[in-house]
């Protein structure tokens, strides 16, 4: 992942760390040093963290293994300051799994807690569960981990996305609503949740307030993300593909890509090089090469080449999945040494328009 870097892999998925998190040790630790002046207690505040966020891992493996029980793999996982991101390929289509996979996060936090507990338990120290009131001391690092893991189960199990609560919400009424209805109702009450987290930020936590932001926001997304799915669900690849469109050649200068995307609407180009497809010019891409090494270079310098074809049988939810995770606009359809057309993402939004505005009204 860009501007990550990569600390391991289990299961063939990579943990990567955020540039961010890098720099949230440096502040924890720069804080902690300039109020107390001890080394002992940097370091004691680093390992708490490093602790906490492996934690974060092991629940975000949570989610990624058991998705993979069920066919789907995980890309990798981040490490980002406010937490973890498993990439799954997708989420289940089952309710059943999805609840699985869902669940799966939180319930790694609670066999932490559990753990974490039975140790304070039966340990001849006798220990005072709490948060510490200042730094980090030894005392306290055992049981405020323990309540940091309840805390993270039970926050990411609120009924409301983009938690792991609001999808188990949305598999528990997709078993008896259709999956695009539930998902409507999840995201409908995670969004009053959201209000009223807002609303009690207000007087007693700003950090409510953002957090309440942080899920209506995610909630309306969810709920987008789903319709354009079910748009999407019954068309392939064949029934949009574009038959119009220039193609350029690998050794050709780039003052041929500036008159064709002069001379036309179109502001990307599929590249041949030996009578194949051989990659994408983008409009960024000329004006970065234009900027770099002037009109003459040549095309196939500067083009992306880490593409793919595009089956025309392939559904529009992968075609659009390929091409958002590609980070290009545009794709060719059809098989090596056989181009049918092209597919690009202002064609798939202009179709989603069309489909909306051709749907009737609901009754409300």
């Amino acid at each position: 992942m860009r501007w990550s870097v990569a600390i391991g892999e289990f299961k063939g998925i990579k943990v990567y760390i955020h540039w961010t998190f890098l720099l949230l040790l440096f502040y924890i630790g720069f804080a902690n040093y300039r109020q107390t002046g001890s080394t002992d207690q940097l370091l004691l505040s680093l390992a708490y963290i490093l602790t906490l966020f492996a934690c974060v891992v092991l629940h975000e493996f949570g989610h990624a293994l058991t998705a993979k029980r069920f066919g789907i793999k995980t890309r990798d996982i981040t490490l980002f300051p406010i937490g973890g991101m498993a990439r799954m390929e997708k989420m289940p289509d089952s309710p059943k799994q999805e609840l699985l996979v869902a669940i799966a996060g939180p319930m790694v936090n609670v066999v932490i807690a559990g753990a974490l507990f039975a140790y304070m338990h039966f340990s001849p120290t006798v220990y005072t569960i709490g948060f510490p009131r200042g730094p980090m001391t030894a005392e306290m690092f055992i049981p405020t981990l323990f309540l940091v893991n309840v805390v993270m189960a039970v926050f990411n199990l609120i009924p409301a996305f983009p938690m792991d609560g609001g999808r188990v919400f949305r598999a528990l009424l997709a078993m008896k609503l259709e999956r695009t209805r539930a998902t409507q109702v999840a995201a409908n009450v995670g969004q009053v949740l959201a209000i009223g987290f807002v609303f009690l930020g207000l007087f007693y936590n700003i950090w409510l307030v953002f957090i309440g932001i942080f899920i209506y926001l995610g909630a309306g997304a969810e709920a987008s993300q789903e319709y354009v799915k079910r748009d999407l669900s019954a068309h392939r690849v064949g029934h949009l593909l574009m038959t119009k469109f220039t193609l350029l050649r690998a050794e050709a200068p780039l003052s041929t890509a500036l008159a064709a995307l002069l001379d036309s609407q179109e502001r990307e180009f599929l590249v041949t090089e030996n009578g194949e497809v051989a990659g994408v010019l983008t409009r960024d891409a000329m004006l970065a090469g234009l900027n770099q090494f002037g009109q003459s270079v040549a095309i196939g310098q500067i083009m992306r080449r880490e593409i793919q074809y595009l089956p025309p049988q392939l559904p529009l939810t992968e075609a659009l999945q390929i091409l958002t995770e590609s980070n290009l606009p545009l794709l060719p359809v059809g098989y090596p040494g056989q181009l049918l057309g092209v597919i690009d993402l202002e064609n798939i939004s202009e179709f989603l328009l069309i489909q909306k505005a051709t749907q009737p009204p609901q009754a409300s």
